[in-house]
């Protein structure tokens, strides 16, 4: 039977490999079951499946048409009945006592009024609600005088909130990562009771290891933060400037454990094994110890696995390695691609909802285009083959990097020729040798190696300030189908095609990266409200120019939405500078953007209350500015003035007219800034949309306002289950009173309202057009 087995896995491929057509149909019916927007849609493509297998009757479409079904039908069965989608009711907004491992580092930012905010993962043992007891991960903040660390068992009380995150025209990325690691809550961990630090096992190795790596006097943080990233991957020592340098160069993946290392960690072994069994000889049979070898190599690159936290790089890898061996033992050829696939396909059927992690495609799909990449360059020799191969997979990889990094450089190329050999014949081995040097006890030793690890990092730290890094680097967003065809193109112009086909990939190539959105015509406006949280960010384009009113929150020093928002939609739009860009006021939560590290956009003007700043107006109440026919801005309200209560009331207040509807921009003004609104302006300030002030806080939309704005939609951008209750519930029911559309951003995810000259006004939500079965979506 075993033999059987990997007779089907494990040959070569060939006109009837029938086991890898149907892998290759699971692996795509899993992958496309993702997209579903309910579990309905399970039953039509069933329908569908079962038509196409009756009227194809070649056998590979056949068993194609299996595997999809399958597939499909695994994903169905596993999100009904093996994991949770959603946490129940009863477990949210109610402390709640937890016992919970600390399941990996700890990171710390800084918090407001100076307190230290440590961000863990824990995985709960015990809960003491037991409608709870499904809760397995969850991820906590907490600001007490404890410091928690990796492997820690704490008794303490939590309040969690349903893990969600942001939806901007797409689906909701960290609900995705929830549901796949299925750590379906989060909040604030209030108190802990008792703590208990590991002293045995793979975390406490790890944490003593850690710490080890970033005691050490001779190295520079740097290189404390690169090395802990490789022994075990720790990434938190290493300085935002090296991180966003090594993006820039494309090399980012030398710094996530991955094959590499589990390939060297499982060679060292293999020679360690040799050597050890050898003796042996002459009482143990040749195939006995062959297996005691391979088991050996097996156990060090679990257990290295198991070290470096068990990500899901480690686990392809692995499971790569087992396949590899398995086929070793039973005589059968371990073709590198059927292993991959098989990892592929063992991965997703172990947990089908991987497929929804940012990880998984990029460590998946750097390893197919390597693979890929290696095979169609394998009929050249020598240093081109080197070169050649380099080229293949960086470019087959840019579309990934615009994907998930919204960047992607012609440096990748040279640095990658230069980083590969570097990392894996240099800087791993000899980190290693010292973690190895460390853990026995030998600290001069591991000092001493790690101090050679180490001494690349200087060299490429020396190009922190290179103006050279910026030749090459373009910014831009693109869909993962969009990405995928892309490198399907790129790898297929690599293959030996006739000139006539050849030249068809290049124009479709090249039509595909001169495509830019069409940019909408002066009789047309469009509309943004980004789903930033807690905050604001807004976007209106009309006319063929632009207003960005506010640029969202975060946590200052550390964490800014807009980055990974806003941003990333408008340079999909092509979108480097804007017209105006309006800051409304100076509280966080609605210019944190405008002080992020990663923060490129230009402007032609800024206006803000303060008029401060590079091309900086002043909000000037009562200035109108026509910027065409039947498009005009009026500037109704803004300007520091030290008698007013609250800084809230200096907000820039903004209404644009744009072919015959209207929008009025509220920020943060307060009920008597309102009526002074209303005394002043009366019936201007009739608007079809309503930013709703201040987020839905009963500080602003009085119903005066309300009587005379006569919205026709009232936005709300707000946080999903914020700390301040917002929307309070009485400014709800006068909006519901105005009977206005009611839209929260916290509900509906982003927001786009489209119109015309000639045309009514429509809109879209990100999570009613862009809903799926897994994350939570809005019904109108």
């Amino acid at each position: 039977m075993v033999s059987l087995f990997a007779s089907a896995i494990m040959t070569r491929f060939g006109p009837k490999d029938y086991a890898l057509i149907a892998a290759t149909g699971l692996i795509c019916g899993v992958l496309s079951a993702l997209l579903w927007r309910g579990f309905s849609a399970f039953y039509g493509s069933l329908c569908v499946s079962a038509i196409l297998f009756y009227y194809f009757r070649i056998r590979v479409l056949r068993i194609l048409i299996v595997g999809w079904c399958v597939g499909q039908a695994w994903v169905w069965f596993y999100s009904q009945w093996m994991v949770e989608l959603n946490v129940s009711p009863q477990c949210l907004n109610t402390p709640l006592t937890v016992q919970a491992k600390v399941r990996d580092f700890v990171d710390e930012y800084p918090g407001f009024n100076e307190t230290v905010v440590q961000r863990a993962e824990l995985d709960i043992t015990r809960v003491s609600l037991p409608a709870c007891a499904a809760l397995e991960r969850i991820r906590v903040y907490y600001t007490g005088p404890r410091t928690l660390r990796l492997g820690d068992r704490i008794d303490g009380q939590v309040i969690l909130r349903s893990e969600r995150g942001f939806a901007n025209f797409s689906s909701d990325n960290r609900k995705a990562q929830a549901v796949a690691l299925q750590r379906l809550a989060g909040g604030r961990l209030e108190f802990v009771h008792s703590q208990r630090k590991a002293y045995r096992g793979f975390d406490h190795w790890r944490y003593r290891l850690s710490q080890t790596i970033a005691n050490q006097a001779g190295l520079s943080d740097t290189a404390k933060g690169v090395i802990g990233a490789l022994v075990v991957a720790d990434k938190r020592s290493i300085p935002p400037l090296f991180q966003q340098l090594s993006l820039r160069l494309g090399v980012g993946h030398l710094l996530v454990i991955s094959g590499l290392h589990i390939a060297l960690v499982a060679g060292f072994a293999s020679i360690v094994a040799r050597a050890l069994l050898r003796p042996l000889c002459w009482i143990v049979a040749y195939r006995v110890r062959q297996y005691l070898g391979d088991g050996l190599v097996f156990a060090a690159a679990l257990g290295y696995a198991l070290m470096a936290g068990w990500s899901l790089p480690t686990q392809r890898a692995v499971l790569a390695l087992c396949f590899w061996l398995l086929a070793k033992n039973l005589g059968r050829d371990g073709q590198p691609l059927r292993l991959f696939w098989w990892a592929l396909t063992l991965c997703l059927l172990i947990n089908p909802l991987t497929g929804l992690l940012p990880a998984f495609w990029l460590s998946f799909g750097a390893v197919f285009m390597v693979l890929i990449s290696s095979a169609i360059v394998g009929r050249f020799e020598g240093p081109r083959a080197y070169v050649l191969t380099h080229v293949a997979i960086c470019v087959a990889m840019w579309p990934a990097s615009l994907v998930f990094f919204g960047q992607a450089s012609l440096v990748s190329i040279p640095a990658n020729m230069l980083a590969v050999p570097v990392a894996g014949l240099w800087l791993v081995p000899l980190s290693l040798l010292g973690a190895l040097a460390g853990s026995l006890g030998a600290m001069t030793v591991s000092a001493l190696l790690w101090s050679w690890a180490a001494w690349p990092l200087g060299l490429a730290e020396s190009l922190l300030d290179s103006a050279w890094l910026e030749m090459g680097v373009w910014q831009s967003t693109l869909s993962i189908a969009f990405a995928l065809l892309l490198s399907a193109l790129w790898l297929l112009l690599l293959t030996p095609l006739r000139l006539a086909w050849r030249f068809i990939v290049l124009v479709v190539m090249g039509l595909m990266l001169s495509y830019r959105p069409m940019s909408d015509s002066t009789d047309r406006a469009r509309f943004w409200v980004f789903d930033v949280g807690q905050g604001s960010a807004m976007l209106l384009q009309v006319a063929e120019r632009s207003v960005l009113f506010d640029l969202a929150g975060g946590l200052p020093g550390s964490v800014y939405h807009f980055d990974y928002t806003a941003a990333p939609i408008l340079r999909g739009l092509d979108i480097s500078a804007v017209d105006t860009l309006v800051l409304s006021h100076e509280d966080f939560d609605h210019v944190g953007g405008f002080y992020s590290p990663n923060f490129n956009f230009g402007w032609r003007r800024l206006v803000s209350p303060s008029g401060e700043g590079e091309r900086a107006q002043l909000c000037r109440p009562g200035r109108v500015e026509q910027w065409a026919q039947g498009v005009s801005l009026h500037w109704l309200s803004g300007g520091a003035d030290t008698s007013l209560s609250s800084d809230n009331d200096t907000s820039c207040v903004l209404k644009v007219n744009a072919y015959g509807y209207s929008v009025l921009f509220m920020a943060d003004v307060g009920k008597v800034k309102e009526r002074d609104l209303v005394s002043y302006w009366r019936n201007e300030l009739e608007a079809d949309i309503l930013i709703v002030g201040h987020h839905g806080s009963d500080t602003s939309s009085s119903a005066t306002l309300l009587k005379w704005v006569k919205p026709r939609y009232a936005v709300i951008s707000a946080g999903f289950n914020n700390a301040f209750g917002h929307p309070n519930p009485a400014v709800m029911k006068r909006l519901d009173s105005s009977r206005a559309t009611i839209l929260n951003t916290a509900q509906t995810g982003a927001l786009r309202f489209e119109w015309g000259r000639n045309e009514e006004l429509r809109w879209l939500a990100t999570r009613t057009h862009w809903a799926r079965f897994w994350q939570d979506n809005y019904s109108p």
